[in-house]
């Protein structure tokens, strides 16, 4: 077997898609002598991406030489693997994509598609297919790496290679098997029992095991493993050494401590405290739903509770699964949760410690006047003391690395709070930093609720300083309070507008550069983004490495939903060689597809992949606008081009939005079919220009917010010659959708506006609950809706702001597009806009795909979206002639049979359509003449 390219299968499902296709394209034929082609299905089809690897940039060997890195085509999202030689260029390509070097960096394994393994031996550039393998894992130390396969074909068959050596050894009957993580020893279970093996000198060793074995785990050491054993209903904890001994009970139901109304149980692997002292289980009540005896006259009743902390569609199951630890030198069983308590981090300081914390309804914390406890457990005795009560809103609390101290944020003091274990003090110790830890924005959407602090950035070495941010700065914090708070980056991203965030290793360690830290950079001016160095303990300017007008990586201040599933900004974390001074970066540019490229400096780059767009297509390059609101606030937005943009012709545009993209400058937007928002480079190919403005939101005036800045962002626009305003169309999706409500029912300067899946009607969203029984009040109340009021005390709030009150007022043309199965925003929200449209006799239209969420994840589906929304905005802002169905609609009895798609010279979209008249006004002069003739 060889490595294999991606080929494109064309099946009758492309076809069919490709016909349809063609029926747009006919509409469209003034593009075919057009220097440069519209994006059409062949190109999205074509269209192979550089795609990130769990959020990671891609894999490196540990000595720096090799990378593997992750390929996706648009067509089915299929990813395959690219492995490359840094120092030849040499590239492999595989079928799966789950790579892996070995840590002597000798070999080089991914799946190969099927049931194949491919294994390449990296010094020779020779590549093995180990056929029959479903499954597979790597297990390494210092001296030697081990290959764990089990068969695709014959059952419970496992053979374990060592690399180094090529020994092979087989083992049949396997029913599961477990490393250490010093791949030392490996334990085998099979009808038998547990087979110990040594790694290091092949030694075996049978262990007797009458119960059924489940849920191993080794200790941090290697040299111990426990399990659970026996039936579910009588399970026992027991645990073995390495060395010899048998295996011992460590904790039964009759064990010192052991809850009389609990047994061992529950979906919680067991697992070591850090000194390897103690072991954590999950323990579960005993019949926990048994019925009350005698009383039960029917079981068909609900009963809602107004003292239901949790409402009861959300409260499915009970919770019936509590973490305990037992120590096995004692034998002795504590257990650590119950109905009022969870585990809220880890534990520390040799498995001594650990935190509880209250259980509060977070999706109703804001409101329900809980209080969030924090209290320390001292598992050695069961001592606990309270660290913290916090009101809404209360962030979690974390152990320092090497145990020293506790660290949360007090919302209410405005200060990082610091206890300290061995003297039980806790000190404030961020009170003197002078700027805001705590995101603090300007009116933007969720600002009533998102009061997140910027975060721990990381500890210094032994717990001697902790690192913190603020919006653009990082602050060097005393955990003791002793010394005031120190700006490492002296302030310089704050004077210049320059977010500096640290880069970590995947082992969670601050990523260094020739013994500084390395830092992402965002210019949130200019949209500029790169990395810079920060030396360690010195307070200075940071020192800048590369800085352009790129989308390296950055994490947005704006929950950004991008118009498509284009590359995102937030994804492709750097990542470093273990054993050499070599990165892996991801590249983009609005008009540049993203690359991978490798550094040693982050000042030259080596590329890697070499991903562009095909060629004749007119692609799209973005710029920044800026301009300001009524209340003085200046504010921006993005406008995208094509690549042959003429100045001297007047193109229409349309806006498409969420909450804020600006920071998206930079960022390559990749076609593909619409599912839920316009696909920018689609429309823009075919002589659109797309605007991204960005919103900000005035608690209880998200209505006015979001006319305001279409209405000032339009005023902008009119000033450019090429612009032509009296064509604008609107279109978003989810909280994108609602602006669009917005836009369509309280402005006049848009000829058309398409939504998906937007609320209309905030009364009755207000009073909804979504599949999985969670209300929908905090939209309104804190989230997006951001209004702060009930709507029995103040109802005029909710009607200014909910669209469906206004629409007897609406001029614009709407297209709805709402799925029955949304869980998101619920479909009534549709119905209800629909249906007062259709009353009110306004000009709209409904679109309703069967089996859809909140957007479109079938492939026709999503064709079918793009042909009618390209349909329905060529009509309102190009003049073209109405589609069948927008002039005659579809009966039920043509669904399937009929799409719609014919243009209809002859009919009326609706009496008022200017365009129709128009085109009806011009055939009926044409057939005159004819006639005339």
């Amino acid at each position: 077997m060889k490595p294999t390219r991606m080929i494109r299968s064309r099946d009758s499902l492309y076809d069919r898609i490709k016909y349809l296709l063609t029926l747009l394209a006919l509409a469209g034929s003034q593009y075919l002598f057009a220097q440069k082609k519209p994006i059409d299905l062949e190109a999205v089809d074509r269209w192979h991406s550089y795609k990130d690897m769990s959020g990671q940039a891609g894999v490196i060997s540990n000595n720096g030489q090799y990378c593997a890195w992750s390929c996706t085509r648009s067509r089915d999202r299929r990813d395959w693997t690219v492995l490359s030689d840094l120092k030849t260029g040499r590239q492999w390509e595989f079928l799966g994509n789950n790579p892996h070097f070995t840590g002597d960096s000798r070999f080089f394994m991914d799946s190969a598609g099927g049931d194949s393994l491919a294994m390449v031996r990296l010094a020779t550039n020779t590549v093995e297919y180990l056929q029959d393998v479903r499954s597979w894992s790597l297990a390494e130390n210092e001296k030697n790496s081990f290959l764990l396969c089990r068969s695709g074909k014959q059952e419970n068959v496992m053979k374990l290679m060592n690399l180094k050596t090529r020994k092979e050894q087989r083992y049949t009957g396997v029913e599961q098997y477990w490393v250490n993580s010093q791949a030392s020893y490996l334990v085998v279970k099979d009808a038998e029992g547990l087979l110990l093996i040594n790694l290091l000198d092949g030694a075996e060793r049978r262990m007797a095991e009458p119960g059924s074995v489940s849920m191993l785990a080794f200790s941090g050491k290697g040299d111990t493993f426990c399990y659970l054993s026996g039936p579910q209903e009588e399970q026992v904890l027991k645990y073995a050494t390495v060395a010899g001994s048998a295996p011992q009970i460590a904790c039964a139901s009759n064990s010192d401590g052991f809850p009389a109304n609990m047994r061992i149980g529950g979906s919680m692997m067991p697992g070591f405290t850090e000194d390897d002292s103690g072991i954590f289980f999950s323990l579960q009540y005993k019949n926990a739903n048994s019925p009350a005896a005698g009383d039960i006259i029917s079981k068909a009743v609900n009963i809602w509770s107004y003292k239901d902390s949790v409402l009861l569609p959300a409260q499915h199951e009970p919770v019936n699964n509590f973490t305990a630890v037992v120590f096995p030198a004692t034998k002795k069983v504590l257990q650590l949760e119950d109905e009022q308590y969870r585990i809220e981090f880890g534990e520390v300081n040799k498995g001594r410690y650990i935190i509880l914390s209250s259980v509060i309804n977070q999706g109703e914390f804001y409101w329900n006047k809980q209080i969030k406890r924090s209290v320390l457990l001292d598992m050695t005795n069961g001592y606990r003391k309270e660290l913290c009560a916090l009101r809404y809103p209360a962030f979690e609390l974390s152990f320092s690395p090497g145990g020293r101290f506790i660290i949360w944020y007090d919302y209410h003091q405005r200060s990082y709070c610091s206890y300290e274990l061995s003297t039980g003090q806790t000190r404030l110790i961020s009170a003197q930093v002078e700027e805001p830890l705590v995101l603090s924005g300007r009116g933007e959407a969720d600002k009533l609720r998102d009061k997140a602090a910027y975060g721990i950035a990381s500890w210094m070495k032994n717990d001697e300083a902790l690192l913190v941010y603020s919006c653009d700065d990082i602050w060097q914090l005393d955990p003791l309070g002793k010394y005031s708070p120190v700006n490492i980056t002296n302030g310089y991203g704050k004077a210049n507008d320059i977010r500096f965030r640290l880069l970590k290793t995947e082992d969670n360690e601050l990523m260094t550069l020739g013994g500084h830290w390395l830092a992402y950079a965002f210019n949130r001016r200019t949209k500029q983004n790169g990395f810079w160095a920060i030396r360690p303990n010195v307070q200075g300017n940071p020192e800048k490495k590369i800085m352009d007008d790129h989308a390296w990586y950055f994490m947005p201040t704006a929950p950004i939903v991008p118009e498509n599933s284009g590359v995102d900004a937030t994804s492709c974390r750097p990542v470093k060689a273990k054993k050499a001074q070599r990165f892996l970066v991801r590249r983009m540019s609005s008009g540049e597809p993203a690359n991978l490229f490798c550094t040693s400096d982050f000042k030259s780059f080596q590329q890697v992949s070499r991903f562009s767009a095909p060629a004749g297509y007119n692609m799209v390059k973005a710029e920044l606008v800026t301009w300001t609101l009524p209340d003085g606030l200046p504010v921006e937005g993005i406008l995208h081009k094509p690549q042959d943009f003429d100045p001297s012709k007047k193109y229409p545009v349309i806006f498409n939005y969420y909450e804020r993209r600006s920071e998206c400058l930079n960022v390559f937007r990749v076609p593909e079919l619409s599912w839920h928002n316009v696909n920018i480079p689609w429309f823009v190919s075919r002589g659109y220009l797309v605007f991204e403005p960005d919103f900000y939101y005035k608690t209880g005036k998200t209505y006015q917010s979001i006319v305001d800045a279409v209405n000032t962002a339009a005023k902008k626009l009119s000033t450019f010659p090429y612009v032509d305003i009296s064509r604008m169309g609107a279109q978003g999706q989810s909280f994108g959708g609602y602006a669009t409500n917005v836009i369509a029912t309280g402005t006049t300067i848009f000829k058309a506006a398409c939504e998906m899946a937007g609320p209309t009607d905030i009364i009755s969203e207000y009073g909804s609950i979504r599949p999985g029984g969670t209300n929908n009040q905090s939209s309104a109340d804190v989230g997006q809706r951001n209004l702060a009021v009930f709507p029995w005390e103040r109802p005029e709030v909710f009607i200014e702001n909910s669209p469906v009150f206004h629409v007897g007022r609406m001029t614009t043309p709407l297209l709805i597009c709402h799925n029955r199965g949304d869980g998101a925003i619920l479909f009534p929200q549709a119905v209800e806009l629909y249906l007062a449209m259709r009353r009110a006799g306004k000009t709209g239209w409904m679109l309703e795909y069967d089996n859809e969420d909140h957007d479109l994840r079938e492939r026709p589906n999503q064709l079918d979206f793009t042909i009618r929304m390209e349909q329905f905005f060529d009509h309102y802002l190009k003049g073209k002639p109405a589609p069948a169905w927008m002039t005659q609609g579809i009966p039920a009895k043509l669904k399937g049979i009929d799409t719609g798609f014919k243009t209809d010279t002859g009919g009326n979209c609706s009496a008022s359509c200017t365009i129709c008249n128009a085109l009806a006004q011009r055939a009926g002069k044409d057939r005159d003449n004819s006639k005339r003739k």
